[in-house]
Order: structure tokens, then sequence, then C-alpha cells
């Protein structure tokens, strides 16, 4: 009986064979989670795209090293664009909850939308999820657990089924619509090093909405940014001003996710969102 150790280093998939004088015996094969894109091409433009093994790591007693680096330019005008690691192959989840905090090493556009994707929680707009503040020089993050937040419930997330973790820009929020990033030395840890920063939550956010598809057959997807837990009145209108449509609505501190299937005439339409506090604004919706 022999115990046979290969360093495979930083690789996405492959496979091997395993031969006994000459003859094959047995095989393998090894599958790392993917990292992909989530955009609509419609309002989202990729300019470069590129992932790229790091075959130099320094692998760290204690951690836990999520493979591979990105490094994406885009352009997005009315949606948002999701950067995505599985953190195994398909959609199998597993238990983290011996690490106590995110840590990577990036360089971007502002205000990035981390999510740490469980598989318990049907509902997509549930997940948690945390704002991270990305400076326009390399930098490295530690992001604790604890500060991720679901709209779903009050609890701190239980790190024991995740399956993705997921870096979303958002263009409101980032107040600008190209988005220039890198993120490298993805890795789970027990400990905030020395070697970065660790991240704090973010309690600041403009009173802003966005929008999307845009053109629409009638389905609007809004995304609100609210400083405050609030009220507030959703209404749309026609060019001439006349109310199409009216309704409330409670907003949470931060994000906020809203869904509509307008039945209206094709046209142009203003949709309008504000509270007693404040005005979110208004933008034009062409329906087709």
């Amino acid at each position: 009986e022999q115990t046979v150790l290969i360093d495979i280093k930083d690789a996405y998939e492959y496979d091997g064979l395993i031969k006994v004088n000459g003859q094959i015996e047995d095989a393998f094969y090894h599958a790392d989670g993917n990292w992909g894109l989530d955009f609509d091409s419609k309002y989202t433009k990729i300019e470069r795209h590129q992932i790229t093994n790091n075959f130099d790591r320094i692998y760290n007693e204690d951690e836990l090293a999520i493979n591979r680096n990105v490094e994406i330019k885009a352009t997005s005008d009315y949606d948002y664009l999701t950067i995505y690691k599985s953190l195994l192959p398909g959609t199998l989840s597993d238990d983290y909850t011996q690490y106590k905090y995110l840590a990577f090493t990036a360089k971007g556009s502002g205000l990035i939308e981390l999510g740490l994707i469980k598989a318990s929680i049907e509902d997509w707009k549930q997940q948690y999820r945390v704002m991270v503040d990305l400076s326009k020089e390399e930098q490295t993050y530690y992001v604790p657990f604890d500060i991720y937040t679901s709209t779903g419930t009050q609890d701190k997330i239980v790190a024991d089924d995740l399956t993705t973790l997921t870096f979303t820009f958002l263009p409101v929020e980032a107040q600008t619509k190209d988005l220039d990033l890198t993120i490298s030395n993805v890795k789970f840890v027990k400990m905030a090093g020395s070697d970065g920063i660790t991240v704090e939550k973010q309690e600041v956010f403009e009173n802003e909405l966005m929008a999307y598809p845009n053109p629409s057959k009638g389905n609007v997807n809004l995304m609100l940014f609210s400083k405050t837990d609030t009220n507030a009145t959703i209404t749309l209108t026609d060019v001439t001003g006349k109310t199409i449509h009216k309704s409330t609505t409670d907003l949470t501190i931060g994000k906020n996710e809203l869904e509509f299937n307008f039945n209206v005439k094709a046209g142009i339409y203003l949709l309008k969102v504000s509270s007693s506090e404040a005005t979110y604004g208004t933008t034009k919706i062409i329906f087709r």
C-alpha cells in the first residue's frame, strides 16, 4: 500500500491515468469550481475578461485558497454585472463555518457588492450580502462573515452550506458606468492578517434608484438604495402627466430590490420613487 501526493498548484480541470506495468488500472478526474459572469449584453459591454492561474501562490496553514485570479473591464448603463465563483463543481455546497473571513486582493471602481450564497436560501433576494468600497490602488481586504446581512432575517450568517461567492458591480452605487476590476488571492481565513484592511459594515448609501431592463415589455426591476427605513411611493406616469400606476412599499436601509409587471401601451413613461424623507429619482422607461 502506497500514498502518492501530487502538488497540483492552481489548475482548473484535468484527468490522469494510473498504470501498473504499462497497463491502465485506474483513472481520476479533478475539477474546481468555475469563475463566471452574469450580465445582460443589451446593457453591458465586456471589453476584457481574463481568468489566470497563479502557479507561484503560497498556500498557508489554516486557510482555504480559492483558486485563480480574474480581471474584467466593462461598461454598464442600466444593469448590473456579477462575477461569481463556484466553490465546488456544479452547485455542490460545503461547510465553511471553521472560517471567519473572506479575504482577497483587488483594485476596482468604488463600491462592489459581495455575496455569500447559501444552498438553503431559495429566494435570491434574501442571500447574504455586504458592500465593500474598493480602492483604485491594489489592496488586500478581510471581510468578516459577521457583517454580511440578509433581507429575510436579522440572524448572522451560518456558513454551513455555501455554494458560491459573488462580486457584483452596481453602476448607481459605484457612481460610475465603467468597471475596471482585478481580483486575486481569494481565500477563506480564520483570522484577519496584518497585510491588509479589515472591512467594516458600509452604512452610507445614496438615495438613488436603477430600473432595468430598459426598453421593457412590461416587466421592470427596480434597485433602490435608501439611507433610512421608510415607506416609499412608486408612481408611473405617461408623457402627459397622467398617473398609470401608484403603489407603496416598505424600504430598508441599504439595497432594496422590487419587481413590477406593468400592463401598459407602448410608449415612453416616467417612473418615480419617493418617500416623506427623500426622492430617489425619476427614470424614463420605454415600453414596447
